[in-house]
């Protein structure tokens, strides 16, 4: 009900297919419009090791400024990444 108040860890690499830039934009954009301000200090974890697709992604940095973004290669990176990334000054690794 509340997505924007949870931290969010997003798997692609069983992927088939392709994204779009613009549908990347497109559910950038209307994710900050939903939450509205809302998911300041929150964090989400990309897992993906294809690069075309990290680079597409890296573009929600830009749309999301309050949400802290990173990117792993593995769901255990991710998991401690994100276990800690509320809890104090953490920076996004691109």
């Amino acid at each position: 009900e509340s997505p924007w108040l949870y931290d969010i860890i997003i798997d692609f690499r069983r992927l088939e297919g392709e994204i779009s830039r613009d549908y990347i934009a497109f559910l950038t954009h209307k994710w900050r419009d939903l939450e509205g301000g809302r998911d300041h200090h929150k964090c989400m974890a990309l897992i993906t090791d294809d690069a075309g697709l990290k680079l597409e992604l890296s573009r929600m940095v830009d749309v999301m400024p309050h949400r802290l973004i990173s990117f792993f290669t593995s769901t255990d990176d991710a998991l401690d990444w994100i276990s800690v990334c509320g809890s104090g000054p953490v920076s996004a690794v691109a």
